[in-house]
This record gives C-alpha cells, sequence and structure tokens, in this order.
C-alpha cells in the first residue's frame, strides 16, 4: 500500500489521494468507463482505464523508484582572484606544464597584453604595455624579486617548474602590491597542499632538437591528516648551441639546477611556512656578439654570416652569465 498518491478522473476535477492505508474513494460517480491517472512523487505517472458498474473496487500498481545520489562532485578554485579588476590574467599548472623547459618570460608571452624582451635565446624578460625591469614588479612565494631590474640582459631567476599558478596584474589593482608597478605586478606561488594523508608527484621531461638538450624537473610532497606537509623539488635542464638552418650560434649552450624545499603545517585557521630554493643558471652568449671596438661592429653588421661560427658544443666559455640565487621564506597565518 502507498499513501500520498493522486488520482485524477481525466475530463473532470474530481481528484482524491491515498491515506496511511493506501485507501481512496471517488462518489457520486455514474456507471460508465473512465479514464484514471495515477501519479506519485517517486513513480513514473500511469493512466488506467476503469469501468464503473455500481459500488467498484479497483487496485493500481505503480513502479517505485528510490532516488539516490550516486556521486557528489564539487569544484572551486585552490587560487582565489587577487582584485576586483578585469586586468587580472592567470596561468594554471596545467598551463604552465608546457613550458617545462622554457622560462617564466617565455610562458607570459602567451597571455594577452604581455610581450617579452629577449636577449640572446634564453634570457627572457617580461614586457607589459611596452615596460620591463624596474616597472614591472616580480613577487615569487610572497618575496618581491629585485634581480631582473639590474639592466636588459637580466631575466627573473625563477624555475618555472617551481610555480603553480602565476598571475599578471594591470592597471591600478597592481598599486596594493608596489607604487612603482607602473607596468603591472607579476605574481608566482607554489602549488597548495591538501589537509589529508598523501604522497604524489610528478615528473616532467622535455627533450629539444635544437640545441640536442634534455630539460627534467621532478616534485614530491608528502601530506598528513595532522597538517604537516613537505614539498621537494628539482630541476635540470642542458642544452648546447642553438642553431640556424644555415650555421651554429656558438657559445649560446644553457645548463641549469634548481631545487626548492617547503615545509608547513596547515589547520584551516592557522599555520605556517618555511620555503627555500636555489636557482643555478649559466648561460652562454652568442661569441660573435662580444665585440671588441667599432671596427668589429662594422665589420658584424656588414657580415652575412657571424663572424665566430664553431663545430656544435656542450662548453660554456666567456662571455656568459653565471647566476646563482638563494631565496628563503617563512609565513605565517
Amino acid at each position: 500500500m502507498l499513501s500520498g498518491v493522486t488520482l485524477i478522473i481525466a475530463g473532470t476535477e474530481q481528484a482524491v489521494q491515498t491515506g496511511l492505508d493506501g485507501t481512496y474513494s471517488f462518489s457520486n460517480l455514474c456507471n460508465d468507463t473512465y479514464y484514471i491517472q495515477v501519479s506519485h512523487p517517486y513513480c513514473l505517472t500511469k493512466g488506467f482505464t476503469v469501468n464503473v458498474s455500481g459500488d467498484t473496487t479497483k487496485s493500481f500498481k505503480l513502479e517505485h523508484h528510490i532516488e539516490e545520489l550516486n556521486q557528489i562532485t564539487l569544484e572551486g578554485k585552490a587560487y582565489g582572484d587577487k582584485t576586483k579588476t578585469l586586468l587580472e590574467s592567470t596561468l594554471n599548472t596545467d598551463e604552465l606544464e608546457r613550458f617545462s623547459s622554457g622560462s617564466v618570460g617565455d610562458a607570459l608571452k602567451s597571455l594577452s597584453g604581455v610581450s617579452s624582451l629577449s636577449t640572446g635565446n634564453t634570457v627572457v624578460k617580461p614586457m607589459i604595455n611596452g615596460l620591463h625591469s624596474s616597472r614591472v614588479v616580480i613577487i615569487n612565494n610572497g618575496v618581491r624579486m629585485e634581480d631582473q631590474e639590474w639592466g636588459a640582459e637580466h631575466a627573473p631567476n625563477i624555475d618555472i617548474n617551481t610555480v603553480s599558478n602565476l598571475t599578471v596584474i594591470k592597471g591600478a589593482g597592481a598599486l596594493q602590491y608596489s607604487g612603482d608597478a607602473v607596468g603591472g605586478v607579476i605574481i608566482a606561488e607554489a602549488s597548495k597542499v591538501p589537509v589529508k594523508d598523501s604522497l604524489y608527484g610528478k615528473t616532467l621531461m622535455t627533450a629539444t632538437s635544437n640545441g640536442r638538450g634534455l630539460a627534467l624537473s621532478s616534485q614530491l610532497t608528502k601530506s598528513d591528516q595532522n597538517g604537516w606537509y613537505s614539498t621537494s623539488q628539482g630541476t635540470l635542464k642542458r642544452f648546447g648551441d642553438f642553431e640556424t638552418p644555415d650555421y651554429v650560434l656558438s657559445n649560446t649552450g644553457v645548463f641549469e639546477r634548481n631545487a626548492s624545499l617547503k615545509v608547513g603545517f596547515n589547520r584551516f585557521d592557522y599555520g605556517f611556512e618555511g620555503y627555500y630554493s636555489i636557482f643555478k643558471n649559466e648561460i652562454g652568449i652568442l661569441a660573435a656578439s662580444h665585440l671588441g671596438g667599432a671596427e668589429d661592429l662594422i665589420r658584424a653588421l656588414e657580415s652575412p654570416l657571424p663572424l665566430t661560427i664553431n663545430d656544435f658544443s656542450y662548453t660554456i666559455d666567456a662571455p656568459k652569465q653565471d647566476v646563482t640565487h638563494h631565496l628563503a621564506t617563512v609565513k605565517g597565518i
């Protein structure tokens, strides 16, 4: 017996509901054939034809369903918007992994309104609204970076494989981070660690034919239900001389070694985090660009080929950049 079933006689306004014992009754019906619609919230609505002749008893059978949710999926963002303006663009982890063998400047070029100032193959400085260096502020894990402000030949010393979320803020929204960020602000953040017992990681490997090089990055994260977590990460990039279709760009190799370690305690409403990273990069500068004076400059401009062309090599000689950058930060909430 099913209670709460609604029975309606088609073509009339007569309707009744079954009681707790599942019974119902229509009164004052003439002897005739009636079409009755039977419905219930948890059953498929069905229609029945009933012939009435005097006192008539009729039972109906409905297919009863138990409504049950098999799965509930909640979706959200681990990183909230930095400002309330529309002049904000973000690259997430999936997008950044495409630039694993490149630099932060290479990744930022994919955003609308952001270009780059390149000095050689691997020194890439972000440019926003035509401004760069000291006019574009870079904040890495809460620390303002100063290294890319020294000159056009100095790029940000950030391993892109340590970045999980990269945000560019332009316009007035950048003022809350720095008063001299006329071009904009670039914010690099490490990945968020869930509060649960887990052990996970990833390894990315990229090989390139131009430069005959390899980029390898690996990360491992351990977290506990009690809130403790740690993340270790390392990157190795090795490229030889890059090449054009006709000749080798001598002394343009790259040898980059990076590592980072993050340890923290997260209890949602309070916690702390310590972070340390070392960025070490050796960058060869095109040998033909090293000029001794005005005569060398004139000869270089008039020559259809670089004045120095050697066989392919992984050796990095002078002129070159040898960069070592340490970053350490401790924060609590």
